[in-house]
C-alpha cells in the first residue's frame, strides 16, 4: 500500500518537532537577559504560564495546552507575554528554532522517501502567519528546506522558507472538522494525485488520522514522541522514523 503513496502530509508538532526539548522556564528568562531587561523574565514566564494553563480541559497534560497555545493561540502570546515587542519576538522566534528537536530518525527518513521520489508537504494546524513562519525557521535550522514541496496550514499554503504561496485555498481549513483533508483532496486531485497515492502521517489519532482516512489517505501514526494510543484507522504504525524505511 505504502510502496503506490507518492504524496505524503507530515504532520509538525510532536511529529516532525519535540517541543518537549524546549523549556520555556530557561529560555523565557535567558531571553531577557539578551534583551538587557533580565527583571521582566520571571514575569514574562508567569504570564506565559498563566496563558499556556487557561487551555484546554481540566484534564489535560501540560505538553497538550502547549499546543493549543502554539497552533490556536500564538497572536494572543505575542501579545499576552510579549506585548508584540518585535524585538522579543524575532529572539523568541530563534530561540524556538534552536531549542525545538527533530524527532529521532526523522533527517534519514525525510532523505530517504525524497530520494525515492515521494513529494513531501507539511501539513499543520498553525493558525497564523507567525506559526508558519516558526516551522520555516525550525526546517531552515534542521537543514530540511530542499526536502519539502509546501507548508499547508490554515493560515495558508506556504514555501519551506515561509513565504506566502495561496492565502485562499486552506485559509481556515483546520483538521479537526474535517475541511483540511476535504481542501487536500480537491487539491491533490487538481495535481493527478489520485486517493490510493496520498498519505498522512501524524501523532494524533484522530486529527491526523481516523478524519484523514475518512477522506481516502493512507494513514501512519507516529507515536514517537507522546503515545496518545493507537488510532483505529492507522494503515501503519511506527514509534520510530527508521521503521517508516522499511514500509517505504
Amino acid at each position: 500500500m505504502l510502496a503506490d503513496v507518492s504524496w505524503i502530509g507530515i504532520d509538525f508538532a510532536f511529529t516532525m518537532m519535540n517541543p518537549l526539548t524546549m523549556h520555556h522556564s530557561r529560555v523565557i528568562p535567558e531571553m531577557y537577559k539578551v534583551l538587557g531587561r533580565p527583571e521582566e523574565g520571571q514575569t514574562r514566564l508567569q504570564r506565559w504560564y498563566r496563558l499556556r494553563d487557561s487551555l484546554g480541559g481540566p484534564n489535560d497534560a501540560p505538553h497538550q495546552r502547549v499546543r493549543l497555545l502554539k497552533e490556536y493561540n500564538r497572536e494572543r502570546m505575542n501579545a499576552e507575554v510579549f506585548d508584540n515587542d518585535p524585538r522579543a519576538l524575532e529572539l523568541y522566534g530563534e530561540m524556538e528554532a534552536r531549542e525545538r528537536k527533530p524527532s529521532a530518525g526523522l533527517d534519514g527518513a525525510l532523505k530517504f522517501l525524497k530520494g525515492r521520489g515521494r513529494r513531501l508537504s507539511i501539513v499543520s494546524e498553525v493558525t497564523s502567519i507567525e506559526g508558519a513562519l516558526s516551522i520555516a525557521a525550525f526546517i531552515r535550522v534542521n537543514g530540511f528546506a530542499g526536502l519539502f514541496d509546501e507548508m499547508i496550514t490554515p493560515a495558508g499554503r506556504f514555501t519551506p522558507a515561509g513565504k506566502l504561496l495561496d492565502e485562499v485555498t486552506f485559509r481556515g481549513a483546520t483538521k479537526k472538522d474535517g475541511v483540511m483533508y476535504a481542501r487536500l483532496s480537491e487539491y491533490l486531485d487538481s495535481k493527478r494525485i489520485g486517493a490510493q497515492h496520498r498519505a498522512m502521517i501524524g501523532d494524533d489519532p484522530k486529527l491526523d488520522i481516523d478524519l484523514a482516512k475518512k477522506y481516502g489517505f493512507v494513514t501512519i501514526q507516529y507515536r514517537g514522541i507522546v503515545d496518545r494510543g493507537k488510532a483505529e484507522q492507522a494503515d501503519y504504525v511506527i514509534a520510530d522514523w527508521k521503521e517508516l524505511l522499511r514500509e517505504a
